[in-house]
């Protein structure tokens, strides 16, 4: 967080409200998409409207100046060749083929994270729903009044206000006259009314020049007699030009209620970095913190080491993580806070406590395998397990099978490895030598706490007990 004193940034902010499960609603505009290859609707030679045209009058520029002028943008060109056609246009320039943002990857973890933030866009790429794809979420896509019917709040979902060529073929679905930007379909209207007073808005990337959008904000404020949430604003010019007198982002921010404090001019791809980055390492302290007794309990007076590695470390690096500590194939999105991190950090903690393993095997950031180092006592690296509360034989078997395969091997960085060894945590049961090389833990290996089993190598396992040394020479 900031240093005592300061306050906090919008993006520590934001952060904040999501873990505290707040409904968030992201505005989004087209700074979202152009650094993905998407451009803006500019009113020059670099805008979305241009390039349409160039197509459209095969670069003849002599014809399109004559006919559209100097300076114009997509509602302008829509009046001239027709909706369908600017349909026509959008899906042959190959978006859907395009990487999603840093901020689309970001806004996809936190949703698939399950954290209660809605999205709704004026854009017509397909990006946001390709990276909810990637995180398996498949979204529900929101178009049209016919699929404002399958709107859910138990389903990933993506409301798309203008439309979305790449899954609706009709083309009168698609918002962009100028008359539609001032007075759009009814539902769309009924879908911001509901939302306006129940969800903290983040406007990203959007100028909100559309006056429809004003015209709800000043129709909530009033029924409400000006009580509305206050929002966060995410854009990339600087505060101070955005919040001067007479700026028009300025003012639709101020009748949405977002004051310059709330307001973050570093672009969506930095501000939902820097989001999720402080959201998952909260979700990491908050693991470790929760057996920070136990590791106390064992010995381990040292813990702080491995809070400063989870603070060092990104979203992106600490979903691997635990996407790799997730060993079971699952057809579920990943969700960090449902792996069983906090008994793999105080396995860590044990073993830097017994010199199996030095801190050094676990900096610069958590990665596996973990090499036990100049100081360490163990005979190989040692990888990590999440059983995920199944029977200890069925995780073992799983991980036997799993661990002969060269695309595992690859993953986990052991291929090269003679030997190693893994410990299984979050397993039920008790593991038996009834057709296997497995020596039995302890009867009260449970009540000593001591819950995973060791792979010495990819065919044994031993139990974990007082001589903790022995298993690994």
């Amino acid at each position: 967080m900031s240093p005592s004193g300061e306050r906090p940034t919008s993006s520590e902010l934001i952060a904040a409200e999501i873990l505290q499960r707040r409904k968030l609603l992201l505005w989004i505009g087209a700074g979202n998409s152009f650094s993905s290859g998407v451009p803006l609707d500019k009113d020059d030679n670099q805008g979305l409207a241009f390039r349409l045209a160039s197509i459209h009058y095969n670069n003849d520029l002599a014809q399109l100046k004559a006919v559209l002028g100097q300076n114009f943008r997509l509602a302008d060109l829509a009046a001239v060749i027709g909706r369908a056609r600017i349909r026509e246009l959008i899906v042959q320039q190959g978006w859907i083929d395009l990487p999603p943002s840093a901020s689309h990857r970001a806004i996809a973890a936190l949703l698939a994270e399950g954290f209660n933030v809605e999205i709704v866009t004026v854009n017509y790429d397909p990006l946001l729903e390709k990276a909810l794809d990637e995180e398996r979420l498949g979204p529900v896509v929101i178009y049209s009044a016919a699929t404002y019917q399958q709107l859910t709040e138990q389903a990933a979902f993506v409301v798309k206000i203008h439309g979305c060529p790449f899954k609706d073929h009709d083309p009168t679905h698609l918002v962009m006259m100028k008359e539609e930007l001032s007075e759009p379909p009814g539902w769309v209207i009924n879908f911001l009314t509901g939302r306006l007073p129940e969800r903290l808005f983040v406007y990203v990337g959007f100028s909100g020049n559309a006056e429809y959008v004003r015209n709800c904000i000043r129709n909530i404020s009033t029924q409400l007699n000006g009580n509305v949430n206050e929002a966060f604003g995410v854009d990339v010019r600087p505060a101070a030009e955005v919040f001067a007198a007479g700026d028009t982002l300025g003012q639709f921010y101020q009748e949405s209620g977002v004051p310059q404090h709330k307001y973050n001019p570093s672009g969506s791809d930095v501000a939902f970095r820097e989001v999720a980055d402080r959201v998952f390492r909260k979700i990491a302290q908050l693991k470790l913190n929760s057996v920070i007794g136990s590791a106390h309990a064992h010995g381990c007076d040292t813990t702080a080491w491995l809070s400063e590695i989870l603070d060092s470390m990104n979203y992106v690096q600490l979903r691997a993580f635990a996407r790799k500590v997730q060993f079971l194939p699952s057809s579920k999105a990943l969700t960090v806070s449902r792996v069983a991190i906090e008994r793999v950090f105080l396995w860590m903690l044990i073993l830097v406590c017994r010199n199996l393993l030095e801190v050094g095997s676990f900096r610069p950031v958590l990665a596996c395998p973990y090499y036990p180092g100049v100081g360490g006592a163990a005979a190989a690296p040692i990888l990590f397990f999440d059983g995920s509360g199944h029977e200890v034989s069925f995780s073992c078997e799983q991980l036997r099978k799993l661990a002969v395969q060269e695309s595992f091997k690859s993953a986990y960085q052991i291929g090269g490895e003679p030997k190693w060894f893994a410990v299984i945590v979050h397993c039920i049961g008790n593991v038996t030598s009834t057709g296997s090389e497995i020596i039995d833990r302890d009867s009260d290996s449970a009540a000593k706490g001591y819950d995973p089993m060791i792979f010495v190598d990819e065919n044994t396992m031993v139990s974990q007990d007082a001589t903790l040394g022995r298993l690994f020479q």
